[in-house]
């Protein structure tokens, strides 16, 4: 087993160490499944992925409120089923007018589409050293295109399970001695990116 699929197995017991609690993504899921076809979000549809139950949203994000939020996706219909694809980026546009904040885009599809899209976390961004775009959205393009290659590369079977195996290892690497997950032996070192030909980036990373 590579080592980014242990951080994967590790994942439910670094959140209880560091939160209090083992969070239940599957059935965050597992609940919003529905919107996966073509079809309205509402803001009554937001009380899934924001469920205290079963993870730590609310803790670092909220929603713009109803009042805003409703009038911003009246008439509109997201078709999730067929992302990514030619449309993706005009998606996560209309996405993006609508809660105003990347991060709050990448929850949504995240938890519709887990097999395709991650949380835009600051974790993982700074573990991978994301290349800035020139906008919100190219930059979470970027961010989608480099955990889709690691996906490829070490054989997982969704992009959400890469940014959680990622965030565990950014704990490792980073996280505060003292703190839940405890002092990190040497061996638990960030990856270096290596600079390609016309300022590409390979994906050498992660050889223990």
């Amino acid at each position: 087993m590579n080592y980014l699929k242990k951080c994967l197995e590790e994942f439910p017991e670094i959140c209880k160490k560091k939160y209090g609690k083992a969070f239940d993504l599957a059935l965050v899921e597992r609940k919003v499944a529905h919107l996966r076809r073509h079809s309205p979000l509402t803001y009554k549809d937001l009380k899934y992925f924001e469920a205290p139950e079963h993870w730590w949203f609310k803790r670092f994000w909220v929603f713009p409120p109803e009042e805003h939020l409703e009038p911003a996706l009246k008439g509109l219909t997201f078709d999730f089923w067929n992302l990514p694809g030619k449309k993706e980026e005009n998606l996560i546009k209309q996405l993006l007018h609508a809660f105003k904040a990347i991060e709050l885009v990448s929850i949504i599809l995240r938890f519709i589409r887990p097999e395709k899209y991650a949380i835009f976390s600051s974790p993982t961004e700074r573990l991978l050293d994301i290349r800035r775009g020139i906008s919100p959205i190219e930059t979470y393009v970027n961010y989608l295109t480099d955990l889709r290659q690691i996906q490829n590369r070490y054989g997982f079977d969704r992009v959400a399970d890469v940014d959680m195996a990622l965030w565990v290892l950014h704990e490792k690497c980073y996280g505060t001695p003292n703190a839940a997950v405890g002092p990190q032996p040497k061996k638990e070192k960030a990856p270096q990116r290596r600079r390609g030909r016309r300022g590409t980036q390979s994906f050498s990373l992660f050889s223990w």
